[in-house]
């Protein structure tokens, strides 16, 4: 969890509050929500969807190892010049990604207990990174950070709106949620998310604080690898099961080379936030779009507008990405209010259009 850091220094605790919260509750209404889970799996079973849900794996497995290919050469800053700082941090996000593969054959009792593993080790790197640096890397957290306070009235909500909608299309959500009955589901869903998640959050709020004032070490960084590397194994085992054995060595190729060219290219040309928020382009906007049309716009009204959405979402893209690099929050507001309300105005014209054709005709 690198995105608090960013939110941290910009926005303060109430910046982190803006991050948690839809996060815990985006998560947990997966399996938490009334919904029947076969109506997830009828989703599913639409090719567009389904093609969506894999993109969504794909690029989460991208994102993890480039991000352990830029994140991992702090750790060798000290004593390693710059070449060899990306070399490592490439061979780091090859064996993160090969490390994912291993886990990905597991049986469910085995990722039921590698999650256990990989929670108690994160625990454990956290206490270690504290009394490595003497309780430095905890920092008193301000209320609010660099940015004006108004801007969490644009940032807020796109937060919300990337969490909230984008677990729906991860399939490791999707598969725990339709192998349990409704009961159990709720309660493992609620306290999986609403407790250890949370207390998970609540430890990135500690470490960003002392990440903004320049205390970084080996076990913060572990922490990022642990997680990457269970996140990396469990979407790979959800895909193989979708792609068959061929085609997912194929993907799992195009996914690794890409992450490592993506993850040494940021880190030698020095644009590593950059690099992270051109992936969170993808989580707070194109993803969830996308999910928008799928969960509110796919009654009939809206099944010829494919041409819109896409042309709508690429225009979106442009303020949307500039206003995130530049902080330019009035930037955010407007690609994200286009990509949400457009394709809702043009559904709603073509919903008229048929009701009352003469008046369209005019």
């Amino acid at each position: 969890m690198f995105l608090p850091v960013l939110l941290v220094a910009d926005f303060g605790l109430l910046g982190w509050i803006a991050f948690a919260v839809p996060n815990v509750v985006g998560a947990a209404a997966v399996g938490a929500l009334r919904k029947p889970a076969r109506d997830v799996l009828a989703r599913e079973r639409k090719q567009a969807f389904a093609a969506w849900a894999l993109v969504f794996s794909f690029a989460t497995i991208c994102f993890h190892i480039a991000f352990l290919g830029w994140m991992t050469p702090m750790v060798f800053k000290p004593f390693a010049p710059s070449w060899a700082q990306v070399a490592l941090g490439a061979l780091c996000a090859i064996v993160a990604g090969l490390a994912g593969l291993a886990l990905s054959r597991a049986r469910d009792a085995g990722m039921i207990a590698g999650s256990i593993v990989v929670y108690a080790f994160s625990l454990l790197f956290f206490a270690l990174a504290y009394f490595a640096s003497a309780g430095h890397i905890v920092q008193h957290v301000a209320a609010t950070g660099t940015e004006p306070t108004w801007a969490l009235l644009v940032v807020a909500p796109a937060l919300a709106f990337g969490f909230l909608l984008c677990p729906q299309f991860d399939l490791t959500l999707l598969r725990a949620r339709d192998t349990m009955e409704d009961r159990r589901r709720r309660s493992v869903f609620i306290i999986g998310f609403g407790v250890l998640f949370l207390l998970m959050i609540g430890m990135s709020l500690l470490y960003a604080t002392g990440w903004s004032a320049g205390w970084i070490n080996f076990w913060i960084i572990a922490h990022f690898a642990g997680q990457s590397v269970f996140t990396i194994g469990a979407h790979l085992r959800e895909t193989r099961q979708r792609l068959g054995p061929s085609m997912h060595r194929r993907w799992l190729f195009a996914a690794l080379a890409l992450g490592v060219a993506m993850g040494a290219l940021a880190r030698t040309l020095h644009f590593e936030t950059t690099a992270y928020q051109g992936f969170l382009l993808l989580y707070g906007l194109v993803f969830p779009v996308a999910l928008w049309r799928f969960l509110f716009l796919r009654r009939s009204a809206t099944n010829g507008l494919a041409g819109a959405f896409w042309i709508t979402l690429a225009i979106a893209i442009g303020p949307y990405a500039w206003g995130y690099l530049t902080k330019s929050w009035w930037l955010v507001a407007a690609g994200l209010g286009l990509a949400i309300l457009t394709p809702v105005a043009l559904s709603q014209v073509r919903h008229f259009a048929r009701k009352h054709p003469a008046a369209a005709n005019r």
